[in-house]
């Protein structure tokens, strides 16, 4: 009697947190039926017309998206997908699917293939999160989890309050601040987010420059490019009416999506003071995303241990151990 209560818990708490989010998870195994046991890429548009076989809700472009928010270069937490070809990057728009190609991951073959998608008892869902593609559960730092998971393991009496610490604050892929009331997101309540870049002044060969590193997600270099201009413009001395001058002398930037660097040169004018002073202000360099998760970390993190010893002991009794 106790076993099969036992084995029902088990399987309720198994059901309760999906593999994979839902959406990648549905992504992923088209990709994977289109492998066929080989270990070659598979055009994008091969999966997309998998996709619509398979009835997955959405436009052709709208699945695309999908597919790019999930291999392309801002894609969080752990890969289950890796492309091959233009995915795009910032104002670069990713090339049409007949150019570009995917593959799962060898994670993304353990994800779909041991059995209940555990991937050695880490929660792929709750370290990816979907915020990158618009959704609401943000992504956290999976060596973090792993290790909050671990403790859990050893202490499945671990206070909640604990594991919350231990997890910490989301991490997002392009290195931003994060911040608010991240205890409570973390037990379950939804928080508005304020995901912000980094500044600082620095002097070179071409002067005073602005440096800005860690954008938030989603934003691009053009906004915060055009923003910096057109704020910080002012009428031009000496000249007629509707002649204006900016701030800065021109920008540049370097680096991917983890390192991308936006640099600013002051024109000699400018009130370096002033803008700094008013740097927040700028389109997208401060950013408030609404967050929520599905339940406490907590708890997700005891159900995937609880279906972790599902498949665990699965896997033993089909081996007569």
């Amino acid at each position: 009697m106790n076993h099969q209560h036992r084995d029902r818990a088990d399987d309720a708490a198994r059901d309760r947190v999906p593999a994979v989010d839902t959406v990648e998870q549905v992504v992923v195994a088209a990709v994977d039926r289109l492998e066929s046991g080989e270990e070659g890429f598979v055009r994008s548009q091969a999966v997309l017309d998998e996709l619509e076989r398979a009835g997955t809700p959405g436009s052709r472009e709208e699945l695309y998206a999908l597919l790019v928010a999930i291999v392309g270069p801002e894609a969080a937490g752990l890969r289950l997908l890796e492309g091959h070809g233009n995915f795009g990057f910032m104002d670069n728009p990713p090339a049409d699917p007949p150019h570009t190609e995917c593959r799962l991951t060898d994670l993304g073959r353990i994800v779909l293939h041991d059995g209940a998608g555990t991937a050695l008892g880490l929660p792929i869902g709750l370290i990816n999160g979907d915020m990158t593609r618009g959704g609401q559960q943000p992504p956290f730092e999976p060596g973090r989890v792993f290790d909050a998971a671990l403790r859990l393991i050893e202490d499945p009496g671990l206070p909640d309050v604990a594991v919350v610490a231990a997890v910490g604050a989301p991490v997002f892929p392009t290195g931003c601040t994060v911040e608010g009331r991240i205890d409570d997101l973390l037990r379950g309540e939804p928080v508005d987010l304020l995901l912000s870049a980094q500044t600082r002044v620095v002097d070179d060969q071409r002067g005073r420059v602005l440096v800005i590193t860690g954008l938030p997600p989603q934003v691009t270099e053009a906004e915060v490019e055009n923003d910096l201009f057109e704020r910080f413009r002012r009428p031009m001395p000496g000249k007629p009416a509707g002649w204006t001058q900016t701030a800065f002398r021109g920008t540049y930037y370097h680096g991917d999506v983890k390192h991308l660097t936006i640099e600013a040169v002051f024109a000699e004018w400018a009130d370096e003071a002033d803008v700094m002073n008013r740097i927040t202000s700028v389109d997208g360099l401060v950013e408030s995303r609404r967050a929520h998760l599905p339940q406490p970390v907590a708890a997700t993190l005891r159900d995937w241990i609880t279906a972790l010893g599902v498949v665990t002991r699965h896997v033993v009794s089909r081996r007569g151990g």
